[in-house]
């Protein structure tokens, strides 16, 4: 997608060093740049259109904790107004083979 001053915002959104993910108001996996896919471990395919939960796979440390954590403020914030919310949560993932580096999933309604 490019805006009328040239910038393509679909390139930038992939070139992001940072893994980002954006999702419907339903909580679909709407895109994920590349950061994001080699993060988690994931192809495109086991993320982009799947809900949230099911993106992930089950043998993740911890990931029910974590993921109750996300649902829990996801549904104390549902409704809540973009400009008075801001609210980020930390899950700690284990991070996938080859990677050393900690990996945490951080969710920003704003």
């Amino acid at each position: 997608m490019v805006n009328a001053s040239g910038i393509d915002y679909k390139a930038v959104f992939q070139a992001l060093p940072s893994a980002v993910a954006l999702f419907t108001t339903d909580l679909v996996y709407a895109d994920v740049n590349e950061a994001f896919l080699s993060s988690m471990g994931r192809t495109r395919d086991q993320a982009v259109g799947r809900y949230l939960w099911a993106a992930f796979p089950d043998d993740l440390k911890d990931i029910d904790a974590g993921l109750a954590r996300l649902a829990d403020s996801l549904t104390r914030h549902q409704g809540a107004e973009p400009e008075t919310l801001a609210d980020a949560l930390l899950a700690d993932l284990t991070p996938p083979a080859g990677v050393t580096d900690d990996t945490a999933l951080v969710v920003l309604r704003l």
